[in-house]
C-alpha cells in the first residue's frame, strides 16, 4: 500500500545543507516510489520540505539508500514515476554546454552571497543544467523551464538573458526554410575581386 510522509528541514549552516539523518532512519525497509523537494524560508531561514510516496519493502526486502539522491533514483522503478535526482543535472550537459554552465553557477554564487540566501535558493543545479542546454533567449521562454517560475524570472531573468550567447544552444537543429537555403547564382560582373 503507498504511503505518504512529508519531512521539513531547516538549513543548517554548519553542515552546509539540511540534515537527513531524519529520513534515512526512516527509509529503512520502505520503498520510495515518489519523491518531491520544495524549497521555502520561514523567519529568514531556508527549509527544504520532502514529500515521500512510500511502501514497506517487499518479501526480498530493498537496501537502505545511501542518500535522498539515491533514494530518488532507487525509485525509479516504482509504480509511480520518481522525480529526477538533484545529481542527474551533469547528464543533461553536453561538453559545449559546461562553459555556459559554469558562468551560470558563478553568478549563482555571486547573487546568492549579496542577496544572503544559500545557491539553490535562486537555482539548483539541475534548473542551471536545463538553462545552459536550452539556452532560451526570452523571459517567456526561461519561465518555461521547470523549477525558474514567474517570481524568478522576475528577479533573475535579466542577468541570466545576458549571460546567454544568442541562438540555441550547440545541439538544437536549426531549420532553414527552402527559400532562403537556395543558391542566387551571382553573375561574373557583380562578384567583388
Amino acid at each position: 500500500m503507498t504511503q505518504l510522509k512529508v519531512f521539513t528541514l531547516p538549513f543548517s549552516e554548519a553542515l552546509g545543507g539540511f540534515p537527513d539523518e531524519a529520513v534515512r532512519r526512516f527509509l529503512v525497509g520502505k520503498r520510495v516510489l515518489k519523491m518531491t523537494d520544495h524549497f521555502f524560508e520561514r523567519d529568514g531561514l531556508p527549509h527544504l520540505a520532502l514529500v515521500l510516496w512510500y511502501a514497506d519493502a517487499d518479501a526480498a526486502g530493498t537496501s537502505r539508500p545511501a542518500s535522498i539522491a539515491a533514494a530518488a533514483a532507487a525509485s525509479a522503478g516504482g509504480s509511480i514515476p520518481a522525480a529526477p535526482a538533484e545529481d542527474d543535472f551533469r547528464s543533461l550537459l553536453k561538453e559545449s554546454d559546461w562553459p555556459v554552465f559554469k558562468a551560470l553557477k558563478a553568478w549563482r554564487a555571486e547573487r546568492a552571497r549579496s542577496d544572503g540566501v544559500p545557491p539553490y535558493v535562486i537555482a539548483t543545479n539541475k534548473v542551471l543544467a536545463e538553462i545552459a542546454v536550452q539556452r532560451p533567449q526570452s523571459r517567456a521562454a526561461l519561465g518555461a523551464i521547470q523549477g525558474f517560475g514567474e517570481a524568478k524570472v522576475a528577479r533573475y531573468a535579466e542577468a541570466i538573458l545576458a549571460l546567454l550567447p544568442r541562438g540555441p544552444g550547440p545541439g538544437v537543429e536549426r531549420t532553414i526554410e527552402p527559400a532562403t537555403a537556395a543558391a542566387t547564382p551571382v553573375a561574373a560582373s557583380d562578384a567583388t575581386p
